[in-house]
């Protein structure tokens, strides 16, 4: 058995500051002011107290104001709860003795009380190491300090100026360091100012590491890695292995890996998990906790988390970090896949389980009177959504809007609505639901009364929704502008845009900042021009419908206008065409004269045209008074049986079409 007695590594520079103040304060104030002797006693468990008796000469006692009494009271009004006071006992030759206990559970009990000392007297930079190892591989107990035990009561000697017991004059003779002596385990050690020391029978663990698995938390997997030097092994072969035959929990596997190296395998819950590492440790306290479910955050992720304690200060060799380090894992599906957990901080670590979503399809439409409105469609495998129940119900649910389901063969579609009557009402209910996130519709100062100029800006925050949820099939997102605004501009941050298409831009990436610039009519302009093209439409519509009756209503027009000039065979001329009247005139009003177009002339063509009476060709003849005459009507045009083309000049319609085919008829006029 290795059995060393050495002390540990010293804070060289804060030390050597200690002892020259020391040495100063005790030239100084040699005979002046209370003398303080220290006597710590330390059980092998690590439990006991230090005393601390203050001696005041009776020269010094005299300069009290208020005597012991006062001293008394004083102590009383400002004794911190980590000390016990025993009072003040008045010597025979008017000294004074006071004695100041503080009592301890153990070496982390000690620590914690002598560090709040320090602090109630301002000191928050002087540090503690106190151990006591009571083990088959260590025992021994380590104590180094670096204050003495006026740090400890400077509340005392604060309270004192403070009360006016001590006068300001003599504050700085108020105290020397006396002896100060460590007993542990009945051999007492006599120390400077200050502790330091160590003694420690050391065959302890170079090396003490943990793994532990929660995959399932009812059947929690741990391993405990336990390695010393291949040469300290075989010196102590029969120690190491009297240990692990007491410190092996019952159903656990050990295996040695290599001489000095051992590998102990044991599972459970967490309350088996707990135990079985204290036995395997070799000390008590041990925690291990883990609790799982969803995150109050996110409906659609599982969580693990694992709070634990462990401590080797038992069997660790000196000198060693105590601090054991497990590695954990919550499973395949959890990430981190394995945290690094320093079991010494008793801090919780968490996995997260966040399944995919397989896409997300996202559209915002801006309509022509202002309103907006989101829709977004997320598609999540079945068994995923199976895994967290109503999680994706609740993750895609908005805060303002609408959510419905549709379940399908593999896959569930879930699509959230989101309305607004303007951009920022829309942008108001949208931010519940992805904080941050920026859709807006400026107006620009170059619009008018015809046309509008527009500025949009989106940033669908869509990462802020999914959150840890990778998206396997991307993103994407479309923008409908108003009808008839179009885009000039766009601009992506960062540029991932797949296509920009007139009132439609669709680009991928949750995260996307959106800028666009557009323009087009206004409502009221677009009425305008869609009033005037109604306009032009039906006009023409009317001429298309009536255009024979129109056309012949013109024709007729034209002939009575020329008819009025045409020269008669007697060399006078036709005066105009009297009004029609019932049963006289002819078709069109004419005077009783045939005009006789050339072949393959339209009737429009006449009144280009000089004509002379010809008798054949009379429309009707004037009959003498008293006598019937008859009249043969032809055709009102003579036309070639062959259509004729029509050219550049000729007139709008062929007069067939104006007034179709004419047959022979007879007329009888009395």
């Amino acid at each position: 058995m290795n059995q060393t007695t050495a002390k540990v590594p010293r804070r060289r520079l804060r030390r050597a500051l200690h002892a020259i103040v020391a040495v100063a304060t005790a030239l100084v104030l040699t005979g002046c002011g209370a003398l303080i002797d220290t006597t710590m006693t330390v059980a092998s468990d690590g439990s006991g107290s230090r005393v601390m008796t203050l001696t005041l000469a009776a020269d010094d006692a005299a300069n009290l104001v208020g005597g012991a009494a006062a001293v008394d009271a004083s102590v009383q009004k400002y004794l911190p709860t980590e000390l016990s006071y025993s009072g003040v006992q008045v010597a025979p030759d008017g000294g004074i003795v006071l004695s100041l206990t503080m009592a301890f559970a153990d070496s982390a009990d000690y620590q914690k009380k002598a560090q709040a000392l320090l602090a109630s007297g301002g000191d928050t930079t002087s540090e503690v190491n106190f151990s006591v190892t009571d083990s088959l591989l260590v025992k021994g107990i380590t104590l180094d300090e670096d204050f003495t035990s006026y740090s400890l009561l400077k509340w005392m000697f604060d309270g004192l100026l403070a009360d006016g017991v001590v006068a300001a004059t003599d504050s700085s003779n108020m105290y020397e360091v006396g002896v100060t002596v460590l007993d542990f385990a009945g051999t007492s050690v006599t120390q400077g100012s200050t502790y330091d020391y160590s003694s420690v029978i050391d065959n302890g663990f170079t090396e003490v590491s943990m793994a532990t698995d929660i995959t399932d938390i009812d059947q929690i997997e741990r391993r405990i890695f336990f390695s010393v030097a291949a040469a300290q092994y075989a010196a102590n072969e029969a120690v190491y292995e009297k240990y692990f035959s007491q410190s092996t929990p019952t159903g656990a596997d050990l295996t040695m890996v290599s001489p000095g190296t051992w590998d102990l395998l044991f599972n459970g819950d967490a309350a088996v998990i707990a135990s079985a590492t204290d036995q395997a440790l070799g000390t008590t306290g041990s925690t291990f906790e883990v609790k799982s479910g969803a995150d109050t955050n996110d409906a659609a992720t599982l969580t693990k988390s694992v709070t634990e304690f462990a401590s080797c200060a038992n069997i660790c060799a000196t000198g060693s970090d105590s601090a054991i380090h497990d590695a954990v894992s919550a499973g395949t599906d959890y990430q981190p896949q394995v945290i690094d957990v320093d079991l010494s901080a008793d801090t919780p670590v968490r996995f997260d389980n966040s399944p995919p979503i397989t896409s997300v399809a996202a559209d915002f439409t801006f309509a022509a009177f202002g309103s907006v409105t989101a829709t977004m469609a997320f598609t999540v495998d079945n068994t995923d959504v199976a895994l967290v129940g109503d999680g994706f119900t609740k993750l895609f649910t908005p805060a303002t809007g609408s959510l419905t389901s549709k379940k399908g063969d593999s896959e569930t579609i879930f699509t959230a609505v989101i309305t607004g009557k303007d951009a920022e009402a829309f942008a108001s209910a949208y931010s519940k639901w992805s904080p941050g996130a920026t859709v807006s519709a400026t107006e620009n100062e170059a619009s008018g009364f015809f046309a509008r100029d527009y500025s949009y800006t989106i940033d669908a925050g869509l990462g802020k929704i999914t959150g840890n949820h990778e998206v396997a099939g991307g993103t994407t997102t479309t923008i409908s502008l108003p009808f008839g605004q179009r885009m000039t501009a766009a601009t992506l941050e960062p540029d991932e845009a797949t296509g920009l298409i007139g009132t439609t831009l669709k680009y991928s990436g949750a995260d996307t900042r959106v800028s666009i610039q557009s323009s087009g009519p206004t409502v009221a302009g677009f009425f305008v021009l869609a009033s005037l093209a109604l306009a032009v439409i039906a006009g023409i519509i009317v001429l298309v419908k009536y255009r024979r009756l129109v056309l012949t209503k013109f024709q007729a027009a034209r002939v009575r206008f020329d008819a009025g000039r045409v020269p008669s065979p007697l060399g006078t001329t036709f005066p105009a065409a009297p009004p029609r009247t019932s049963g006289s005139g002819s078709l069109f009003g004419l005077p009783a004269i045939a005009l006789r177009p050339r072949p393959n002339q339209s009737m429009l063509d006449w009144p280009m045209q000089r004509h002379t009476l010809r008798p054949p060709g009379l429309l009707m003849h004037l009959a003498k008074s008293g006598k019937r005459v008859t009249v043969k009507l032809p055709s009102l045009v003579s036309q070639p049986a062959t259509p004729r083309p029509r050219t550049s000049g000729a007139n709008l319609f062929d007069l067939s079409d104006a007034l179709g085919t004419s047959r022979p008829r007879s007329t009888t006029s009395n």
